[in-house]
């Protein structure tokens, strides 16, 4: 099967006070890591969705394998942003994996995991140890018109029936930890210092 990998990197911080996607991770912006941990999986070409004049994100970019999709209705809702990924996409692609760019402990293994269970009917889904769903997300091409119809700030979550989506747990909640507030980082920045 042809496979994509999008990572959605629109959003505009509005919780945040600064530009979360530019928090340093090791080093480098949050955006960079994620990009590089889908490159990583070794899957299929990787787009990244960015907002017009994004431009300090496009250049955390810079030198990396990725194709860049410019959203200029990114005020307008996480919809938009999934649409212009879809409307982007080879002709040939028989469906995305769709994740978010700023869910700091996501890592290739977990886009490995969806994409083993790839298929051309139904949708797949992470969800973490609890059971909360979070991303990536297997969207087949079947489903490619039903998310271009959504609109706002739901994204994916209006088409991802649970008697039609297939969870896959996993052993933590990388998944579904994500920068948001400045509480959420110092929540990351204490799990850094306790690992061992």
């Amino acid at each position: 099967m042809s496979v994509a990998v999008v990572l959605l990197a629109a959003g505009q911080s509005s919780r945040m006070g600064f530009d979360k996607l530019m928090y340093s991770i090791n080093g480098q912006p949050l955006l960079r890591h994620a990009a590089q941990q889908a490159l990583a999986a070794e899957i299929g070409p990787v787009f990244v969705v960015l907002g017009a004049a994004q431009e300090v994100r496009r250049t955390a970019l810079s030198g990396l394998d990725v194709r860049i999709v410019e959203n200029p209705d990114a005020a307008r809702g996480l919809a938009t942003s999934v649409s212009a990924a879809i409307k982007a996409l080879p002709s040939n692609c028989d469906g995305a994996i769709i994740s978010l760019a700023d869910l700091p402990f996501l890592a290739a293994r977990h886009f490995q995991k969806v994409n083993e269970a790839v298929n051309p009917d139904w949708p797949v889904r992470l969800v973490d140890a609890t059971g909360k769903p979070g991303h990536p997300v297997w969207l087949p091409a079947k489903f490619f018109d039903r998310a271009n119809a959504r609109s706002g700030d739901a994204g994916l979550q209006e088409i991802l029936d649970p008697n039609i989506t297939s969870f896959l747990r996993t052993e933590d909640d990388s998944p579904t930890f994500d920068l948001d507030t400045p509480s959420d980082v110092q929540e990351f920045e204490r799990r850094l210092q306790n690992q061992p």
